[in-house]
């Protein structure tokens, strides 16, 4: 069974929710948790909708790429997209291309997640950890850095 990036999330608030969510039994208030998904699907769309905005349409890429685009680096800018390996999945808010100089000669792709809270938590840098790590068994490069887009 891969480890899903709800799983990693859940176990960062508490082991026995990862285990119930992995196992299906999650039995946390559905309300809570339904403002809480809507909450940062809106944060997330806002932010695509600026970075749609800025960045040209040819160096755009929206979804999940094929692999050999992830090697070949063909794109500036990834939304939305989702990875599987064998032993893990998720979902990345986005990835962008960093400048050569920035990481070696071929440069590499950083992830980048929105939070929609003022102030960043060690929750939300572990899960870009996660995000980085994910993107490292997809295939890709490690990439040393990562984003986090907050607050207003």
């Amino acid at each position: 069974m891969p480890i899903t990036q709800e799983v990693f999330e859940a176990f960062l608030e508490c082991p026995t929710k990862a285990y119930l969510k992995a196992r299906s039994a999650d039995s946390s208030d559905p309300a809570l948790a339904e403002w809480q998904q809507r909450s940062r699907c809106e944060f997330r769309k806002n932010g695509w909708v600026r970075f749609r905005s800025i960045v040209p349409a040819a160096q755009l890429y929206e979804g999940s790429p094929p692999l050999h685009t992830l090697k070949q680096r063909s794109y500036r800018l990834i939304l939305n997209c989702n990875l599987t390996s064998q032993e893990l999945q998720g979902s990345l808010d986005g990835l962008e291309l960093a400048p050569r100089a920035t990481d070696g000669p071929h440069g590499v792709y950083v992830p980048f997640r929105f939070v929609s809270n003022e102030k960043v938590s060690t929750n939300d840098k572990l899960l870009l950890a996660f995000d980085a790590y994910l993107l490292s068994h997809a295939g890709s490069k490690t990439p040393r850095v990562g984003k986090l887009i907050h607050g207003r």
